[in-house]
């Protein structure tokens, strides 16, 4: 019995001084997760616990970066265990687990990668490209948390036109909170593409926040024919925003203001763009 026990003192050792070493420079450093020396029939190997599904499975962030789970009749056991840091926890494994089936997989996956703030960004970059749409959208809905981190910004441009619209819109928002310099341009051209409601009211709103007194314009021009209230309101809004000024829910006086004014706001040498024609001819085609 005794000989057994002083390999494992020694393992114990290890991952102790493992975990002290791996203390975060970043991250949440009063989280911790269970760091465990596993045995699932012949073989063993080591991984972080990330959490246990509904059919008495069990995630594991392996130290090899990988996400493996382990059905409950494949005989898991705990061999030694020690709790770590969890900026140690491999933040590529924890973003394969943001599509998992199990959602108390991708909570947890989420909830640690959070928790792991900065360090987290490379990880949630693969996340963004993943084939499943809540990876996707679950990786957006972490950088909404997160300060913003400009190398992401070409990855998230890409889920603007992502063919999920619930990770169209989150990924607007986030493109917004970016900041780079073509967000006006970018707004404007998903204000006219994309027709699905909840996204068109995104873009509505976002283009009323990027302070771009173009952006009146733009909303004029996208008022013709916009027949839903929510959108309506949500333009009128924004008009607000860009202006400073509150003619409540009266187009003609919003567009008599504008005629009279845009010269002094925006330049006399700055025409008003052409018309879009694009949503205005899919409208008239589908009646």
């Amino acid at each position: 019995m005794s000989a057994l026990r002083r390999p494992l003192r020694r393992l114990c050792g290890v991952l102790l001084a493992g975990a002290a070493l791996a203390t975060p420079a970043r991250g949440d450093e009063a989280a911790t997760v269970p760091h465990v020396l596993w045995k699932s029939g012949e073989q063993r190997f080591s991984g972080w616990r990330v959490a246990a599904g509904d059919d008495g499975s069990v995630a594991i962030a392996t130290d090899a970066g990988e996400l493996r789970v382990v059905a409950k009749g494949d005989e898991l056991e705990e061999i030694a265990r020690v709790d770590g840091p969890v900026s140690s926890v491999p933040s590529g494994a924890l973003a394969q687990g943001l599509g998992h089936a199990e959602e108390k997989v991708r909570d947890r996956c989420q909830a640690l990668l959070r928790a792991q703030k900065e360090l987290a960004f490379p990880a949630l970059a693969t996340a963004l490209e993943d084939d499943a749409v809540e990876a996707r959208f679950r990786a957006l809905e972490l950088l909404i948390r997160l300060p913003p981190y400009p190398k992401l910004t070409d990855g998230v441009r890409r889920r603007l036109a992502d063919p999920d619209e619930a990770v169209r819109k989150i990924a607007l928002r986030v493109y917004a909170q970016l900041a780079p310099d073509d967000l006006f341009e970018r707004v404007c051209w998903v204000l006219d593409h994309d027709d699905a409601p909840a996204v068109e009211h995104e873009a509505i709103v976002q283009v009323g926040r990027t302070k771009d007194p173009h952006g009146v314009d733009v909303l004029f021009d996208h008022l013709v024919d916009l027949e839903a209230r929510s959108l309506r309101v949500a333009t009128f809004d924004a008009l607000r925003r860009l202006t400073a000024r509150d003619f409540g829910r009266d187009e003609e006086a919003w567009r008599a203001w504008w005629t009279n004014h845009r010269k002094e706001i925006v330049g006399a040498d700055d025409p008003p763009p052409p018309p879009s024609t694009r949503k205005r001819s899919k409208k008239v085609a589908s009646r």
